[in-house]
């Protein structure tokens, strides 16, 4: 059920972390992730693209760390890439944070499906990253997940799961994020 009463939370003061828990559990089971440490400190990085037409391009990571943001570890890039072609703009900004390899997620999230994911699987290969990387696609929403194994993509639809749940938060934070810092730097012009 995705409603609970107030008694429902006195009853069980963690609720709200359990909750986070078993999105996250849902997220990685969904996924086909091969992750095997306990949840706790699972961090995912989420990145999104916004720009208006062909000017104020710009990138933003969001972090969540057990269902929660980390607005600590938020980040925003001013893209030099042309706009609007997403798929090299995403791989700037995947290039730029891997310029330091400390402190990489558990999970990779990217706002789109296979462009998106190609390109910053290009990425990582270069760097030696082997942190899973997933996307989100809207209408329906489906999961797009590379596998090392295969080398192919596997698309999923998720639909009513705690998984999507997680996902939507994270994906319409990485959306506002972005494109709040494009409305600063639009305002700049």
């Amino acid at each position: 059920k995705h409603f609970h009463t107030p008694d429902d939370y006195l009853k069980n003061p963690n609720l709200i972390d359990d909750i986070y828990n078993q999105q996250t559990a849902d997220l990685i089971k969904t996924a086909g992730l091969d992750f095997k440490a306990s949840l706790a400190g699972f961090t995912i990085e989420a990145y999104d693209i916004s720009h208006l037409g062909d000017t104020a391009g710009v990138g933003s990571r969001v972090v969540f760390i057990d269902g929660r943001p980390d607005k600590s570890k938020y980040r925003r890039y001013r893209l030099k890439t042309a706009v609007p072609d997403d798929y090299q703009a995403m791989a700037e900004v995947i290039k730029r944070r891997l310029k330091k390899l400390d402190d990489l997620p558990d999970l990779f999230l990217i706002d789109g499906g296979k462009g998106q994911l190609s390109a910053v699987k290009k990425i990582l290969d270069k760097r030696k990253v082997k942190t899973p990387l997933i996307g989100l696609v809207k209408n329906p929403d489906r999961l797009v997940v590379w596998r090392d194994q295969k080398h192919s993509f596997r698309i999923i639809r998720i639909k009513n799961q705690p998984a999507l749940l997680l996902l939507q938060r994270i994906r319409n934070e990485a959306h506002r994020f972005a494109n709040s810092y494009r409305k600063i730097i639009s305002r700049l012009k």
